[in-house]
């Protein structure tokens, strides 16, 4: 309401305002609300997004500030307001979702030019990737797209307006993480987590080139104490349709498999699609831990917490005349689905840095189950260690809840090849 946003309650009587920054009133008065609990303290936050910035509003932030739960100590309601990339369309909503499983809600919301997961606390941008779009009235969703039991972040975009994006994000820092492994190199360089100070609870995956960083992403110095890192790039052709994007280390939590409407709440839908009856309805705002609009669920509480366990059951060695075939019977003991592409490393036992042979596992491998990964060795026969979940230098992809049983110690004692 005129670049403001107001809380009633339901006899009418105003709780909260706040003037939402970085809007121009000309153009309407700001995006439609997410809410939901950003900072968990245990009470909700809005974020509405405007015409050059992003707000997160905070009943705690404002009067007397509680420092507990807003750290910028202001006395507007405004927690915190990010730039975003706009030009003067502020019709568009944002959603939320705990990505991590920490009892915290991330935000997500897009601009003109890219996509973006803030921190609910702070307004940090944790992922970024490009888009096109005119800022109407659409927002992005999570859900679980494909039955993998993670979330999935859909956006759209359309090209309709002739933006004009940056090269880069300029609100990103970089691919964000928290120890070597959540940097899988694509490269023969191995990527390193680089943190500004000691006490810096994330780092930025240092790179060495746009190799290392994936699709929609490049190798840059961006002024971080980390050098080249990865950073979201937006090229100079517009986008236009549906984006569904995934972590590339399946590092998100589970997610409920539907988003059903733009004013979307968890209970006004069924797992299945089915729409409740009136008289069996709850109410999203008295559920335990549901108090939430544009906010999906996790699948269930316990699976915040899921991780997967990977080992070796077994392995077979097949001679062959041109050189022997390990295969390696790979399991998944935990309580958490793990994506297709696994590395599996052998190595020669007695010179543990001398790789003989690699692989990697083919497709999604369920808690309880197991596939076959194979490579031919190269090398002289002897004995091997076969490691799962290891690129070749040490490291894995996936955050396992156990990393002390991956290794299954192999015997290969086939004649060479003929002279």
């Amino acid at each position: 309401m005129n670049g403001a946003v107001h809380v009633f309650t339901v006899a009418g009587e105003e709780v909260f305002k706040a003037t939402l920054q970085g809007v121009a009133t000309r153009e309407g008065p700001g995006g439609t609300p997410v809410v939901a609990d950003f900072d968990g303290d245990g009470r909700l936050e809005i974020g509405v997004a405007g015409a050059t910035a992003f707000n997160l509003l905070d009943p705690d932030c404002r009067g007397t500030p509680n420092p507990a739960t807003c750290a910028a100590m202001t006395t507007n309601g405004v927690l915190w307001a990010t730039p975003v990339t706009g030009t003067g369309v502020e019709r568009t909503g944002a959603s939320a979702f705990d990505f991590d499983g920490d009892g915290r809600a991330e935000v997500v919301a897009g601009d003109r030019c890219f996509s973006r997961i803030y921190d609910g606390r702070t307004g940090e941008v944790l992922y970024s990737r490009a888009r096109t779009s005119c800022t109407w009235y659409e927002h992005p969703v999570v859900a679980d797209t494909d039955g993998d039991s993670r979330a999935e972040l859909v956006t759209t975009s359309n090209p309709n307006c002739g933006s004009t994006c940056p090269a880069i994000d300029p609100q990103f820092a970089g691919l964000a993480c928290v120890d070597d492994t959540d940097c899988p190199s694509r490269s023969a360089a191995p990527m390193a987590c680089v943190r500004d100070q000691a006490s810096d609870a994330r780092g930025l995956c240092r790179c060495h080139a746009d190799a290392d960083c994936g699709d929609g992403l490049v190798c840059a110095d961006h002024g971080s104490p980390a050098g080249h890192v990865c950073l979201a790039a937006h090229g100079t052709t517009a986008l236009a349709g549906v984006q569904v994007l995934r972590d590339a280390l399946d590092r998100w939590t589970t997610a409920r498999p539907i988003w059903n409407q733009d004013a979307y709440s968890v209970t006004n839908i069924d797992d299945d699609g089915g729409v409740p009856r009136t008289s069996a309805w709850l109410r999203n705002w008295t559920a335990p831990g549901l108090n939430s609009f544009r906010a999906n669920a996790h699948a269930s509480a316990a699976s915040t917490a899921a991780r997967p366990d990977l080992t070796v059951k077994q392995a077979k060695v097949t001679c062959d005349p041109a050189a022997p075939t390990v295969s390696a019977e790979v399991c998944n003991r935990g309580s958490a689905q793990v994506a297709a592409g696994v590395p599996v490393s052998v190595y020669a036992q007695t010179t543990p840095t001398q790789i003989r042979c690699q692989g990697q596992t083919s497709a999604p491998l369920a808690p309880g189950a197991c596939t076959t990964v194979s490579c031919a060795w190269i090398g002289p026969s002897g004995d091997g260690a076969i490691v799962v979940d290891d690129r070749g230098d040490g490291r894995g992809i996936a955050r396992e809840c156990r990393e002390d049983n991956n290794v299954l110690a192999v015997h290969v004692g086939c004649a060479g090849p003929p002279g």
